[in-house]
């Protein structure tokens, strides 16, 4: 399962190393977290979390750019959570 996570996480992270090494220890926290049977509420903020890294550090937008090449990611602040971009963070209530 640890490998699936990681696969799934590391798309678009090649160039961002450090990055890749802080979604690397959430993904092994989250692989953790589930093994260990913790609560559902803990193990979503973790994946929040890594979310987090993803948006804050851009790592989507090469895949973005290469699913749709018009698609102008300088231009683009959906993952910013600005004023221009509909995407707002959330905290879950325990």
């Amino acid at each position: 399962m640890q490998d699936i996570l990681k696969k799934a996480l590391s798309l678009g992270l090649g160039a961002l190393l450090v990055s890749k090494d802080k979604i690397e220890d959430v993904v092994n926290e989250i692989c953790s977290m589930m093994v260990g049977n913790d609560s559902p509420p803990n193990i979503i903020a973790k994946f929040n979390d890594a979310c987090r890294i993803i948006r804050q550090n851009r790592m989507l937008c090469d895949v973005h750019k290469q699913l749709d090449p018009s698609i102008d990611v300088a231009g683009c602040h959906v993952c910013d959570g600005t004023e221009e971009s509909e995407w707002k963070p959330i905290s879950l209530k325990q």
